[in-house]
């Protein structure tokens, strides 16, 4: 089987601290996330905050650690960016390096009908993606559902690796 890789260069602000992340054990001095399961909570747990009534709190940032692979595991919920303004980077700057999501059936999802609502109603809703590679999805790394009008996702210095192409893994996005 053949391996696609494609990558996308761009624009990049880092702000932002959440709930879970951890002390980075291949970056001493920094924090981040090390697994899925946790991005998820501090995703459910913000937009509870907010649907309880509380103003969102934008820019939301989620920091991997560098060097480490968020792996899917059976019980892991595809990583839905509900809040606008999310950034998912390798390392606190988005500088880091060796970040990977691999595995899932679908490791993101953006569905227009589960934004946290305020957050997309006067604006475009963003979501950016730095310096990860996408690897080992079996269907589609990121899929949106609605709202090609309104929903911005931008990739920098990402990659997508597929070992077998279908015309949705080809590129690791599917609008729906």
């Amino acid at each position: 089987m053949g391996k696609g890789v494609l990558i996308l260069l761009g624009w990049f602000c880092c702000l932002g601290e959440s709930q879970r992340t951890s002390s980075c054990p291949n970056d001493p001095g920094s924090t981040g996330y090390l697994t899925i399961g946790d991005i998820v909570l501090d995703i459910q747990e913000e937009v509870a905050r907010i649907e309880s009534g509380e103003d969102p709190v934008p820019p939301y940032n989620y920091p991997i650690c560098p060097q480490t692979t968020l792996l899917f595991n059976a019980e892991d919920l595809s990583i839905a960016p509900t809040l606008d303004k999310s950034f998912f980077t390798c390392g606190e700057d988005g500088l880091g390096t060796g970040c990977e999501i691999r595995g899932g059936t679908t490791q993101f999802t953006v569905n227009e009908e589960n934004l946290v609502s305020g957050s997309i109603l006067e604006s475009n809703f963003t979501v950016t993606f730095r310096g990860f590679v996408f690897a080992g999805f079996s269907e589609t790394s990121i899929e949106i559902t609605g709202g090609q009008d309104t929903v911005s996702i931008t990739f920098e210095d990402c990659e997508f690796s597929v070992s077998l192409y279908t015309p949705e893994s080809l590129i690791g996005l599917r609008l729906i």
